[in-house]
């Protein structure tokens, strides 16, 4: 396993630093075109300003670790390539233990190279008029959330039989819980986007920008309220145990996984069976409180995209009836839960 990481370190360093690179290039061009965000002319003088040109490098990081997904864990989805790997002389949960740290390395090395690129930028462009530290402590705090989302989202990708499935579950898991952040945002049953496992970033950055700002040069405006910080410490706490118990898992199963299934159709339940519906449901309700005359077309958008998503998980027009029941099922349940809500409002 040691040999293995190393010989991983030897050879992907080049795509580590390509990585970094890429990444720090689109994080500077951000904070080029944004740069005029750090001052605001008051009238009698030109004061600093909330940094938000640097939260790019939040959004930019946890999508590297997204990527890095796809590249540490592909090979193990491909059927052309999957006996290759498996071959190596030790343990199927050796070999993705050492894919899973070296893929937290790419992660820290890719991450500090973006991130210290566009830093050197934002110091001197800004003559050190900030509070440096603490933008170092939202670089720390972006390192975290994308290794958070690495992990995560790997045992939702190793939980498809193909590359493509593996890809499509990350897709529909994002959508689903931005889905249902709407819902929830609706009903006002919790702050807004408390539900996506990204909010606990939102409140770090809010927090660590906002104290990087130098004390009397502009009103404190951006701090977390009470609700927002218990929102933030569940949605941190329950993401991240779940995040490991996933993962968990994934490494305690994969011994046993047959190597003649990869390739095959993706009919587990947390892919395809579970997100679909979940999306259909949330999605029909929200559309219809928020969205007026748009509702029919919307709605039924949302009913053939379902369809859409059951043929590419078959690889085929012909559907069971299972995949559609799971489209139509979560359908009328939304509009009976319309109808009833009307019912009672009116």
């Amino acid at each position: 396993m040691r040999r293995y990481l190393i010989y991983l370190l030897k050879t992907k360093w080049l795509q580590t630093l390509i990585l970094g690179l890429i990444v720090g290039l689109f994080f500077m061009i951000y904070l080029i075109s944004f740069s005029g965000e750090f001052y605001v002319d008051y009238g009698t003088q030109e004061m600093i300003e909330y940094p938000s040109a640097l939260i790019a490098y939040a959004v930019l990081v946890i999508m590297l670790g997204i990527v890095i997904v796809f590249l540490r864990f592909a090979s193990l989805r491909n059927p052309k390539e999957v006996d290759l790997y498996y071959a190596i002389p030790f343990s199927r949960k050796k070999l993705l233990l050492t894919h899973y740290i070296f893929g937290l390395a790419q992660i820290l090395m890719a991450g500090s190279i973006a991130f210290f690129m566009g830093f050197l930028y934002f110091v001197m462009y800004t003559h050190g008029s900030y509070r440096e530290g603490y933008v170092i402590l939202y670089y720390v705090s972006g390192l975290l959330y994308s290794g958070f989302a690495f992990t995560l989202f790997s045992a939702v990708f190793l939980r498809a039989k193909t590359v493509v499935d593996g890809i499509v579950f990350v897709i529909l898991l994002n959508v689903m819980l931005f889905v249902c952040s709407l819902f929830f945002m609706q009903f006002e049953i919790m702050p807004d986007f408390a539900v996506i496992p990204y909010y606990g970033m939102h409140v770090l950055t809010v927090v660590t920008l906002n104290a990087s700002i130098p004390a009397g040069t502009v009103l404190d405006l951006l701090q977390p309220s009470i609700s927002e910080w218990w929102s933030f410490g569940i949605n941190m706490g329950l993401y991240y145990a779940l995040a490991g118990l996933a993962f968990f898992l994934t490494y305690r199963h994969i011994h046993i996984e047959k190597t003649e299934s990869i390739g095959d159709i993706s009919t587990d339940a947390v892919g395809y069976r579970l997100m679909i519906p979940c999306i259909i449901l949330f999605g029909t309700i929200y559309f219809y409180q928020d969205t007026g005359n748009l509702f029919y077309v919307l709605a039924l958008f949302l009913l053939m995209s379902g369809f859409i998503g059951y043929f590419i998980m078959r690889r085929s027009f012909k559907l069971h009836w299972i995949d559609v029941i799971l489209v139509l099922l979560p359908f009328f349940t939304s509009i009976l839960f319309i109808m009833i809500v009307e019912h009672f409002s009116s």
